[in-house]
Formats: structure tokens, C-alpha cells, sequence
């Protein structure tokens, strides 16, 4: 009975780490994307501040509608 119940811990526990990694595959690189964007927002000589202040609040938008990824993210790797 012992051996069954860490049988099925370690199956799950298996499980949740292939979630977690998949999901991880994913977010990933979205944040390398974001950061990398954000960079050459900064960085850029394009536009006025006001360009790049619009622009920011685009990428914004974006992160907060991209959020229960990340969250979805959190929740796997907390049942880990």
C-alpha cells in the first residue's frame, strides 16, 4: 500500500514537471520577446518620448492580457 500511494506521488509529481515544462517552453521565450522589445524601446533614438511612452503602454496591454499564462505557470510549479 506504501509503495502504491509513492508510486502515485511520483507519477503525479512527474506529470505536474512536464506541465510545468511545457508551459515553461512557452512563457519563455514570450518574456525574452518583451524584454527584448522593451529594450530597443528605450534604447531606440526613434520617435519622441511620447512615441515610446505610447508604445510601452502597448507592450502593457500585452503583458497584463498575457498574465494567466504566467499565473497558470506559478500554480503548476507551486504543486510541484
Amino acid at each position: 500500500a506504501t509503495l502504491q500511494a509513492e508510486l502515485r506521488k511520483q507519477q503525479n509529481n512527474e506529470m505536474l514537471r512536464r506541465q510545468f515544462a511545457e508551459k515553461a517552453n512557452a512563457v519563455g521565450p514570450w518574456i525574452e520577446r518583451q524584454l527584448d522589445a522593451v529594450t530597443a524601446i528605450g534604447m531606440g533614438l526613434h520617435g519622441t518620448l511620447e512615441d515610446q511612452l505610447h508604445r510601452l503602454k502597448e507592450y502593457e496591454q500585452g503583458v497584463y492580457a498575457y498574465k494567466p499564462h504566467i499565473e497558470e505557470l506559478e500554480k503548476i510549479h507551486q504543486a510541484v
